[in-house]
C-alpha cells in the first residue's frame, strides 16, 4: 500500500468495482493482494483508494472476453 498522494482522482474499492463491472468488491480486492492493482491511502485514513488512470489503464491490457 502507498501512502503518497498520487496525481488523478481517487476511488473506493466499491467504486473501482463497479467501473470495472463486477457486482461485488471481490475481484476487486483479489487484485489488490495479487499486486496488480496499486492502493493509496490519504493521510488520517485507513481506507484504500484507487486512481481512475490505474483502472483506465487494467482495463486497457486486460484481455477480451
Amino acid at each position: 500500500m502507498n501512502t503518497d498522494i498520487p496525481h488523478g482522482r481517487l476511488v473506493s474499492v466499491s467504486e473501482a468495482a463497479r467501473f470495472l463491472g463486477y457486482k461485488t468488491n471481490r475481484p476487486v480486492a483479489k487484485m489488490i493482494h495479487s499486486k496488480i492493482l496499486p492502493t493509496y491511502t490519504l493521510p488520517d485514513s485507513k481506507r484504500r483508494r484507487i486512481r481512475i488512470s490505474d483502472l483506465m489503464e487494467l482495463v486497457k491490457v486486460a484481455p477480451p472476453a
